[in-house]
């Protein structure tokens, strides 16, 4: 595999820590350290900045960067002094290394270092060897010491941008999860629709007569929505409607004569060009709907036509209470079985046409051809 070179925003895992890719900063402060200071350039390693400061006051205001990693200080600068900077020194860089240099163990100096909390206590005069090795050891300890602290910064930051990944990464799987169910589900719903209209499609296709096809069609329409009041209409020569068929459930046919006449003149011509199943229920939104739902009010409604490649073959109309609505899924179903339906009837239409016996032009019956 060809490895992709690093772009300029990404550093590479050694610069990502200021410990290793910076110098180290050493920091001497008071009269005593100034005069070692040449001394210590030379005995400490090349990749370490030995800077003199005046006084406390250049800890008290720190240059832009990392802080120091050692502080060496003259217990001559006074006790209370040292104090204020060691701690601007320590918010800089809580892993800063102070050294304390004195010309004796007095119990001051004692006091002094324990104070400032030291890491080492340099009595003078000492070889600059020892001095050298002294130092060196202060300073990988505080060098480590924030090498560590850089590390689980940024060990804390990777955790972090992994925790928002993986709640990204599950917020997508929940999501592709929850489509895939809706998908199986659906699937499901299509598989199920499918075999109703081969069902309905087998049974109809036995039938020889269009009033037994309609009797099978309602009572297979019925095993889908449930009991309701259903009228079915069917096109005469002329273009109007009658009605063929009427399935009651808890309104009788003869207390719907005016419904029955007002839905044959106007609604079976209204839903003939509708494009798939009409639901009225409640408040209509629709306004060419709304004087059927005053036709019969407190009630649930549905009509649709049975279409076939040249006309609707049918029009049924479906209401019970509104306490019972019709189920959207059952609707859909509906939806499906409506071409089946009219295919059946055209069927039955062409098949009877075809039965009917036609007579040449201009011939006579046998009384005729007697006489």
């Amino acid at each position: 595999m060809k490895a992709e070179p690093m772009s300029a925003d990404q550093p590479s895992r050694s610069n990502a820590f200021s410990s290793i890719s910076q110098p180290a900063r050493v920091a001497l402060i008071g009269a005593g350290t100034a005069r070692i200071a040449d001394a210590l350039r030379e005995a400490l390693s090349a990749n370490t900045v030995v800077e003199c400061l005046e006084g406390c006051r250049g800890l008290l205001n720190p240059t832009p960067g990392r802080g120091w990693d050692l502080i060496l200080l003259d217990v001559a600068e006074g006790g209370d002094r040292l104090a204020v900077a060691a701690g601007a020194a320590r918010r800089a860089n809580p892993r800063v290394a102070l050294l304390l240099l004195a010309s004796g163990d007095s119990l001051d100096t004692m006091r002094t270092a324990l104070k400032l909390r030291c890491d080492d206590l340099l009595l003078m005069p000492m070889d600059c060897g020892e001095l050298a090795q002294r130092l060196q050891a202060a300073l990988a300890r505080s060098l480590a010491a924030r090498l560590a602290d850089e590390k689980l910064a940024l060990l804390e930051g990777v955790c972090e941008r992994l925790l928002a990944d993986r709640d990204e990464l599950a917020r997508k799987v929940g999501g592709l999860c929850g489509d895939l169910a809706s998908a199986h589900e659906r699937s499901s719903e299509q598989a199920t629709i499918a075999g109703r209209v081969g069902e309905l499609r087998a049974l109809l296709s036995q039938e020889t007569e269009r009033e037994s096809t309609v009797r099978t069609a309602m009572q297979y329409l019925l095993s889908v929505t449930g009991p309701m009041n259903t009228a079915v209409f069917l096109p005469t020569a002329d273009g109007s409607w009658t009605l063929a068929g009427y399935a009651r459930e808890d309104t009788p046919r003869n207390r719907l004569t005016v419904e029955m006449d007002e839905f044959r003149a106007r609604w079976c011509g209204e839903l003939a060009g509708a494009p798939a199943v009409v639901r009225v229920e409640g408040v209509v939104t629709n306004p060419q709907w709304q004087p059927l739902a005053a036709l019969l009010p407190g009630r649930d409604i549905i009509g649709w036509s049975c279409p076939s490649p040249e006309r609707a073959e049918a029009i049924l109309i479906g209401f019970r209470a509104t306490q019972r609505p019709f189920d959207a899924a059952a609707i859909e179903v509906l939806d499906a079985l409506r071409e089946v339906i009219g295919c059946a009837l055209q069927r039955l239409d062409r098949i009877h046409r075809r039965a009917r016996p036609t007579w040449p032009a201009g011939a006579s019956d046998c009384n005729e051809a007697g006489d």
